[in-house]
């Protein structure tokens, strides 16, 4: 009734749809009746005139900015009004066509202020809107504008109907915005964190805080799905991430990373991306701490373990998605950047301060599982079936970070780990299978577990009992280590009597299993260790290293374990007496015979005599240390010590009156490991010496500084000196004591038996003990300069041993605590004996100052030690060392510092004193010095006054002092360089050392003479090449790394897109590219000097062309990232590259040419001065590895000329094409080769008569003929 062509019935049709909005927008209408009208005036639309249309919609606008919407039902009509709208050819209302007027009323509409109430409304709506590509670019720009001021709640459904539009375009601007808000959010809560200490903090932020990851929570759900919907958003969220990394990763971007990857289709490809983003953003953190350059380019650090801290906090509060994730990232860490196993062997891991990027990723994997493990009971089974599965697959390999991991769940949660008992006990069926440092660690793992569950227990004793008899050597081994836990860790306390020791191995086991269902009951504990040590007798039937597993682990048990002395020394003495001679008139007072036996001509030790004696006599030691704190003493004890006092009272005084003969062995017998007879006489050596070691401890220990027992000292040395000589002298090389079932190699260094608490005590003793009542007897010990030197050595071979293992041989030397509290003590006592030489007069014999070198070569390694592998204990160390000081009780970081100084300055001094001397021994002592200076350094902050003044003196001595020693100019120099790259741009100091060098060396063209300016008198002809020069291309090299990052960080930063205020802006980046040129121009002018230096022929020419053809690929990388800004029309050359390049075409390419033509007259000269043939083949060796880098060199160079012949042609850029951009670019065409003279082709043409000459020369054709082929 209101037909269109009727004026009337237009304004009926107006006045029905205006009515209907109305209504539409009050929340009176039910929604059935709603829909009813919407669904009608649809229909009705097309048949609108145009300007009633665009009244319409022009109504909408008005709606939005007055908040007029209501309920937002009328918006349903909108998508249906812009839709007729866009088809008409001309709307008369603003003289527009249809798609004009559509774009004019969404513009009108971003630009107005939302109502919050409607903002979901709005995004729903735009759904059904057809937009172009910049409309839909405005409209989500205001969508994602609104995140800010939309309200907690309205957040999620807002983000949920922002999704589905980026399918029409624009993904990743849709997920950048989100990422940002949500990283946003989660930064400004972060700074509050901190706060939530106080009260009214905590009852302000932290439910604001819950409430905002609750809504992250959902927001990943909603993005979960959309990807699901539209794989292609998952696709761009990969791209993101691979552009850019984790620079500026979230914990919510992270936690999105995670749930996509739930995804099959995007599992692999996000697992293996964050793997390498985790890898490279922990090596860019790596890079910013060794160069100063790379701090002052990026100053600002994304601190990914942090990142991934938060990710798993915030996955308890609603993430439900991401802690399966989590769990397969951190596995995924650890099997990546895990330790490796060598030549298919596990390798033994030394804890140290200084991890590497691989080392710091594996560490992430486990934070992230043990957090998750804590927070996530659901994750719990599978991150334990997990460990234990990857223990039994990969047991041959290292595992040693996954029993990290399981011991410490297994110390925090013991009664979780046992709800996968059965998984446990299947484990224990393969121990007998995997080697013995993997069975081992997994023992010790869980031992917390077996105080809470007897059975599984009784299953591991079961297990163990089984592993005795293999017939697998490592499983009879591991059975021990296994018992020797159990006696460490069960307890006995005191009161309890071993009367029970006679009973047979039944009713001892009848006992346990009475006893075991009360694990701390005494009598339990008693039972449980009498078991033990009934099985443990058997070993002593078994091969020796069987055996001797058992005598290094006994003595650890009685420290921990007191209350098993009598029946473990019973154990031994039992042993003992089998090649004990009791009688007083017969020597030796061992038998050797059984000992040693020769198996079908391989000679094998049966019984390793001196490690069974020096487990008696340590056991001994500890015992009376601890009967001095008990009252009593049982009648049995002391019988049994009287009986251990009268055995090794005669036995030493034996061991006294014993020669050589007596033990069958003569200085003229033969002592080679190539026969059957020498390698016996060896080892009858070596158990021999052995003993001697160990009784000279224990006769020293027992003896409370009598006069007597030091005498008896020095006889036992003595004679140990002689049989330990013949060793040395008449066989072709040692034999490794450490070990020795099974055949002998020659070659290994023979381990000392002393322990490392006897030589902390001897040095003391030798050296600075003051006590006047000792001062006679200790006299006796002082008179010996050879036994002073005996023991610096075994410290020197103690300390080595911990430096490489992070544990020694002998008693308390696997306990880390007892460990540093002897290295502490020791390096105290070093440092006093090479101090005191210092300090006293000339009048010195060289035997003292030999030992007082040995002295401070084992201070250093005992401060690198520390520096490595005790740094958090560091303050105490050096508290020691410095104990008349007073530290009082300020801030420990500060205290350390102080004490860091005091040190430093000390060595500092010591350094310029020996280096006052001229003898080849000072030389060395300033080495070490240096050394120590250089490790102490690495506590010192790199931005703090002492580590300025650690640079300066360092440039000062190196200035002022003369080196002549070649490692000690290289160790000089090399501190120098560390230490100056880490606070200053080190180029220009390159710069400097490579002048001096060409100074020294002379001029490629002799008829150039050099002017002598050398800044550095540490360089001379003697350390200038190849030392100094090989350790500067090293420098160079580690430089040449950092501008190449560098520049990879500049090229990605170019190409990302929309960027933000708190990215660089453009003059940072130009700021940025004018400081890579500097430092490429300091390094220019370094290689300059040097490519004018007359260097040897050899390994110092074949690395100079490695660093030159590394330099050009550095300029052509530089040069193709200008090439890529003017393609992208995004930045412009500046002004400080048009310097570099001209840069390198003055001082280096022609002269690069020059260096070439010198190499090839050099090696010309060379060659004709060798007269035999013998010397020319290692000649042409040398020839043909440089003959390889020089064609590599000349391809970089004319790369680099050819880039930059593309760049002059791209450099000029029209301004009228610069219209729409934020760059202004010059209008001129730069050209870049104004200074080369452009290469010409070189064509290697192979010249056969010269071939057929010089194979004339050589008596070594084949020889050459190799080489010519």
């Amino acid at each position: 009734g209101s037909p269109c062509e009727e004026e009337s019935g237009v304004q009926r049709r107006m006045l029905v749809y205006n009515t209907s909005i109305s209504l539409l927008q009050t929340s009176e209408l039910n929604s059935k009746l709603a829909s009813s009208i919407v669904q009608c005036l649809r229909m009705e639309t097309d048949s609108l005139p145009s300007e009633c249309l665009a009244d319409l919609a022009s109504g909408y606008v008005d709606s939005i900015k007055n908040d007029k919407l209501g309920s937002g039902r009328s918006l349903e009509l909108f998508p249906r009004f812009l839709s007729v709208i866009q088809i008409v050819e001309k709307v008369n209302v603003l003289n527009m066509s249809g798609s004009e007027f559509k774009g004019h009323l969404i513009n009108k509409i971003c630009s107005n202020r939302w109502p919050t109430a409607n903002v979901v409304h709005l995004a729903s709506m735009f759904k059904d809107v057809t937009l172009s590509s910049d409309e839909l670019k405005f409209v989500l720009s205001k969508l994602l504008r609104m995140l800010p001021e939309t309200d907690s709640q309205t957040l999620p459904p807002l983000i949920y109907q922002i999704l589905p539009l980026s399918s029409k375009g624009h993904k990743k601007y849709v997920l950048e915005g989100i990422m940002k808000y949500f990283a946003k959010e989660d930064a400004t809560f972060k700074e509050h964190e901190n706060k939530q200490r106080y009260p009214e903090y905590k009852s302000y932020f932290y439910p604001r805080m819950e409430n905002l990851h609750l809504i992250e929570g959902t927001v990943l759900l909603h993005m979960k799905f959309a990807v699901k919907q539209d794989q292609e958003l998952g696709k761009a969220f990969v791209k993101i991430l691979k552009s850019e990394g984790l620079e500026n990763a979230s914990a919510f971007s992270l936690a999105l990373a995670l749930s996509i990857a739930r995804m099959h289709f995007f599992e692999e490809q996000i697992f293996e991306l964050l793997k390498s983003l985790i890898a490279k953003s922990l090596k860019d953190a790596a890079q910013k701490e060794e160069s100063y350059f790379v701090q002052q380019m990026y100053p600002k650090t994304t601190d990914v373990s942090i990142v991934i801290s938060d990710t798993v906090k915030y996955s308890a509060i609603g993430w439900d998605d991401v802690p399966q994730g989590l769990l397969q990232l951190g596995f995924t860490l650890m099997d990546a950047f895990g330790p490796k196993a060598a030549f298919g062997r596990p390798v033994e891991v030394v804890n140290t301060a200084f991890l590497t990027p691989s080392q710091k990723a594996c560490n992430i994997g486990a934070k992230i599982l043990m957090d998750t493990f804590k927070i996530h009971k659901m994750a719990r089974k599978e991150i334990l079936d997990q460990i234990w599965n990857r223990i039994i697959i990969k047991g041959t390999s290292t595992v040693s970070h996954l029993i990290d991991l399981l011991s410490h769940l297994s110390t925090t949660h013991p009664l979780i780990v046992l709800e996968s008992q059965s998984k446990v006990r299947e484990i224990l069926d393969y121990l007998a299978f995997l080697p013995a440092s993997t069975s081992e660690g997994l023992l010790k793992a869980i031992q917390p577990l077996l105080r809470v569950s007897p059975s599984l227990r009784d299953s591991i004793i079961l297990v163990l009992r089984k592993s005795m008899f293999s017939n697998q050597l490592e499983a009879r081994q591991v059975a021990v280590m296994g018992f020797l836990l159990f006696l460490k860790n069960f307890k006995i306390l005191g009161g309890f009597s071993f009367s029970q020791a006679s009973q047979s191995s039944l009713a001892s086991s009848e006992l346990v299993q009475v006893e075991l269902h009360q694990p701390y009951s005494a009598g339990g504990n008693a039972a449980l260790c009498l078991e033990i040590i009934s099985n443990l007798r058997r070993s002593l039937s078994q091969q020796a290293d069987v055996r001797l597993t058992l005598y290094e682990g006994l003595n650890e048990v009685l420290c921990k374990n007191q209350q098993l002395c009598r029946s473990v020394l019973s154990v031994l003495l039992f042993q003992w007496k089998k090649y004990y001679v009791s009688s007083e008139d017969v020597n030796p007072p061992v038998k050797l015979g059984p000992c040693v036996v020769n198996q079908g001509g391989s000679i094998n030790i049966v019984e390793p005599l001196s490690h069974l004696l020096s487990s008696l006599c340590q056991c001994l030691i500890t015992s009376s240390m601890n009967d001095e704190t008990d009252e009593e003493l049982e009648t049995e004890d002391e019988d049994l010590f009287e009986e251990f006092d009268v055995i090794l009272a005669s036995l030493t005084r034996r061991l006294i009156k014993c020669d050589l003969e007596d033990f069958e062995l003569d200085k003229s017998a033969d002592y080679s490991c190539n026969s059957s007879v020498g390698v016996k006489n060896t080892v009858n050596a070596l158990l021999v010496s052995g003993i001697y070691e160990v009784i000279l401890e224990y006769t020293f220990t027992t003896g409370n500084y009598e006069i007597s027992s030091c005498e008896s000292v020095i006889q036992l040395f003595e004679k140990f000196q002689v049989v330990s000589g013949i060793v040395k002298d008449k066989s072709s090389g040692g034999v490794k004591r450490g070990r020795p079932g099974g055949s002998l190699s020659p070659g290994k260094a023979t381990k000392s038996l002393l322990s490392l608490r006897f030589v902390n005590v001897m040095l003391r003793a030798l050296f600075s003990d003051s006590t006047p009542k000792r001062q006679e007897s200790l006299a006796v010990l002082r008179s010996s300069t050879d036994f002073q030197r005996y023991i610096l050595t075994v410290a020197q071979q103690k300390i080595t041993l911990i430096a490489q293992t992070g544990k020694c041989d002998g008693p308390e030397g696997r306990v880390k605590e007892k460990v540093f509290k002897y290295l502490s003590s020791t390096a105290r006592l070093l440092l006093f004996i090479f101090e005191d030489l210092q300090t006293a007069d000339e009048v010195r014999t060289e035997k003292s100052r030999a030992n007082a070198l040995i002295a401070l070569e084992t201070f250093s390694s005992i401060i690198e030690i520390i520096t490595q592998q005790y740094s958090h204990q560091m303050d105490k160390f050096l508290a020691n060392l410095d104990r008349k000081q007073d530290h009082g009780d300020g801030d420990r970081s500060v205290v350390m510092i102080e004490l860091l100084q005091r040190q430093i300055k000390k060595y500092q001094w010591m350094v310029i004193t020996v280096l006052s001397s001229d003898s080849e021994r000072c030389q060395k002592e300033a080495i070490f010095l240096l050394n120590i200076i250089g490790n102490l350094t690495k506590l010192l902050p790199s931005k703090g006054d002492m580590f300025m003044q650690v640079q300066s003196w360092m440039l000062k001595v190196c200035s002022e002092q003369t080196l002549d020693d070649t490692v000690l100019a290289k160790t000089a120099f090399t501190l120098l360089l560390t230490v100056t790259s880490q606070m200053k741009n080190s180029a220009s100091l390159a710069r400097d050392i490579g002048r001096d060098i060409h100074c020294k060396l002379g001029d490629i063209d002799a008829e150039v003479e050099i002017e002598d300016e050398a800044i550095f008198s540490g360089i001379n002809e003697r350390t200038a090449a190849p030392s100094i020069h090989l350790l500067l291309l090293a420098h160079v090299d580690r430089q040449l790394d950092h501008a190449e990052w560098v520049i990879d960080r500049l090229k990605a930063s170019s190409t990302l897109t929309d960027k933000e205020e708190d990215e660089p802006s453009l003059t940072q980046v130009e700021s940025q590219e004018k400081s890579l040129a500097l430092h490429l121009g300091h390094l220019i002018n370094g290689f300059h000097e040097m490519v004018q230096t007359a260097l040897p022929i050899g390994s110092s020419v074949e690395n100079m062309i490695k660093a030159l053809a590394r330099l050009y690929n550095v300029l052509v990388a530089f040069t193709k990232y200008y090439l890529m800004l003017y393609q992208q029309k995004c930045g412009h050359l500046s002004t400080r590259f048009e310097k570099l390049v001209k840069l390198s075409s003055t001082n280096l390419t022609q002269y690069v040419y020059t260096f070439i033509t010198y190499i090839q007259k050099s090696k010309s000269k060379k060659q004709k001065n060798k007269a035999s043939s013998s010397s020319s083949a290692p000649g042409r060796c040398v020839a043909l590895k440089e003959s390889r880098c020089i064609p590599n060199l000349i391809f970089a160079m004319e790369q680099y000329e050819r880039f930059l012949i593309q760049l002059s042609n791209k450099s000029k850029v029209s301004l009228h094409s610069c219209v729409n951009s934020e760059m202004i670019f010059d209008s001129f065409k730069v050209n870049l080769m104004d200074h080369f003279k452009v290469s010409t082709a070189r064509d290697f043409r192979i010249m056969a008569a010269n071939i057929h000459e010089e194979a004339g020369k050589s008596d070594n054709d084949e020889v050459f003929s190799t080489f010519c082929y």
